[in-house]
């Protein structure tokens, strides 16, 4: 069982927090009719409160948070609301620093940290500043996005794959409709960059550079870093390594190109910066879970050339 805990800050938005919880409860489902069994477990903790209310027409029901985490939580999702993230955190509120204080003890306990809006970043970047250098952290991956639904189904395809996502992600969207579902969680790592303007400048430059020889070096010489500092900031900002990355927009290339085009397999792994078609599937089969040709089959009576 997948424990996943959603921090509700004081401003958070309900319908974001509310979104995520429903899409687990949904991949629980879809487990079930294959014959397995409820695989998340969600709980909503706030600071000092049992019950928080945001809106008039919703209210989500929260413990408040213990004082020390003695369990494993495959994720934490930090959820608050506000504006101005850059600001925030060069002068956090004691609020935030309290909640901060309780992510950074409890960090061992944690698999992946997440944050939804402003302030929930601003709660996360904080307790990871407050990790002494060296020291064993137990995070594996960091991840900010602007919409619940997106971190559950990013979740949710890393646990049980990426059909299950599917299925998931067409549950929920309005229209039984793979083009519009599979937008709403593919990597789209060009806005992951936890709010910094050099990773977002970078990968907007790795995006039109894909064929280029993309390594650590190269990419710090265009972000104008050392390879140390380069590499440290980005997987702090993005949750990956600068390798990982360039896979992964190389990857979204990809899969636009075949939702879009009548290219090739072959013609498409090399214009997105794939040294060859088998390198392509690799990374199809270990970030997604299906191969290229699975993967463009699925669009083949829903898109634009059907």
């Amino acid at each position: 069982m997948y424990d996943v805990w959603f921090l509700l800050l004081a401003d958070f938005e309900p319908f974001d927090a509310s979104a995520a919880i429903h899409a687990f409860s949904v991949a629980n489902d879809v487990l079930r009719e294959a014959g397995g069994s409820d695989v998340y477990r969600t709980r909503c903790f706030t600071a000092n409160r049992q019950s928080t209310r945001k809106k008039l027409d919703l209210t989500i029901e929260a413990s408040e948070l213990p004082d020390e985490l003695a369990q494993p939580v495959r994720a934490l999702i930090v959820v608050g609301g506000g504006t101005g993230a850059a600001k925030a955190l060069r002068m956090p509120s004691s609020h935030q620093l309290e909640l901060s204080t309780w992510i950074a003890r409890a960090r061992a306990h944690i698999a992946s940290f997440n944050s939804i809006g402003a302030d929930g970043f601003v709660v996360l970047q904080t307790a990871l500043a407050m990790i002494p250098p060296g020291a064993p952290s137990g995070v594996r991956e960091v991840v900010m996005t602007s919409a619940g639904m997106d971190v559950a189904l990013r979740l949710i395809a890393q646990d049980q794959g990426y059909p299950v996502a599917l299925k998931v992600a067409m549950r929920l969207a309005p229209s039984p409709d793979p083009v519009q579902a599979l937008s709403r969680f593919r990597s789209g790592l060009s806005g992951r960059t936890g709010g910094d303007e050099r990773v977002i400048a970078l990968n907007h430059w790795i995006a039109q550079n894909l064929r280029q020889t993309l390594n650590v070096q190269r990419l710090a010489d265009q972000a104008l870093m050392s390879t140390r500092t380069f590499a440290r900031l980005y997987r702090r900002a993005t949750g990956y390594t600068p390798a990982r990355a360039v896979e992964r927009i190389r990857l979204e290339h990809a899969c636009c190109a075949m939702e879009s085009t009548l290219l090739s397999l072959k013609a498409i792994a090399l214009r997105s910066g794939f040294s060859s078609e088998e390198l392509m599937r690799r990374a199809f089969m270990r970030v997604l879970g299906i191969t290229p040709s699975q993967y463009k089959r699925m669009f083949a009576d829903q898109g634009p050339w059907a």
